[in-house]
């Protein structure tokens, strides 16, 4: 490729938008993985306390603690566990 086809894909980059809203959503995914990373934890250990510790800085503690007590309790928690095996007798 010669310098005046490398130069148009470059100059048209200067009408793209602006990334703010990709930075957003790169976050939301971010706390998203450590999230389930959290549940995964609360699912093999059952232990809320221990869970609480990993959760993301980016979350009060209360949201934090409400996200995982809101899933703990779910029926999809309890069917996770049960076919893990590691239901509560």
């Amino acid at each position: 490729m010669n310098d005046d086809e490398l130069g148009a894909p470059r100059s048209s980059l200067a009408h793209e938008p602006s990334l703010e809203g990709a930075v957003s959503n790169i976050e939301r995914w971010c706390q998203a993985v450590e999230l389930t990373a959290c549940r995964a934890g609360l699912i093999v250990s059952g232990d809320l306390g221990l869970a609480e510790q990993q959760l993301p800085g980016d979350l009060t503690p209360a949201e934090g603690m409400n996200e995982l007590l809101r899933y703990f309790v779910s029926d999809e928690c309890a069917r996770v566990r049960q076919a893990l095996g590691v239901t509560v007798a």
